[in-house]
């Protein structure tokens, strides 16, 4: 969460139909981790994933 891991995902890779549903599996992955610190990263996952 303290890289641009989700934002490169997000907006780099998701677009390309090649990779969307490899990128989802990641977005999935790093959505299932349980860590209360990062509440509002989760939030902007969610929100730039819609």
């Amino acid at each position: 969460f303290e890289t641009k891991l989700i934002h490169t995902l997000v907006f780099k890779f998701l677009p390309v139909p090649l990779f969307r549903n490899v990128t989802l599996k990641c977005l999935t992955e790093i959505a299932g981790v349980t860590v209360s610190n990062y509440e509002d990263m989760f939030i902007t996952l969610f929100s730039q994933t819609m």
